[in-house]
């Protein structure tokens, strides 16, 4: 049985890992504790007993600071993200769509405010799946 408890280690070990939840390593660490009883000769059902309790137990206390914590890890933005609020000066008058060049790459834009003149000032305000939305300054 000591191949049962090491599987599920590895099971809650991966699938935490997988997942980025820390949810299921408590059971693994249920499992640890079943093996290490199943080593000193405890029968099979004291050791599902202390995988279920203690596994139950450690993801009660444990699983909420985790979840806490990794709340407060700031996101890291993509490249388009990290654009939003850039100010930048129009090339070509931009009606309702247009593009604008950001970084030596073009980028398709969808105007939301007046009508923008070339050599007016433009502000990224937002992303809409693959197009930035802008407004005139």
């Amino acid at each position: 049985m000591i191949y049962l408890w090491v599987a599920i280690i590895i099971v809650s070990v991966i699938a935490d890992i997988a997942t980025s939840l820390m949810l299921f390593v408590w059971y693994g660490v249920g499992a640890l504790v079943a093996a290490i009883l199943e080593l000193y000769g405890f029968g099979f059902g004291s050791q599902v007993v202390a995988f279920a309790v203690v596994g139950s137990i450690l993801t009660i206390i444990f699983y909420p600071i985790f979840k806490r914590k990794l709340k407060n890890i700031p996101k890291t933005l993509t490249r388009e993200e990290q654009y939003i609020g850039t100010e930048l000066v129009a090339k070509e008058d931009i009606d309702r769509n247009g593009r604008i060049m950001v970084d030596g790459a073009y980028w398709s834009v969808i105007n939301e405010g007046e009508p923008i003149k070339a050599g007016n000032k433009i502000k990224i305000i937002a992303i809409k799946g693959t197009k930035f939305l802008v407004k005139g300054e």
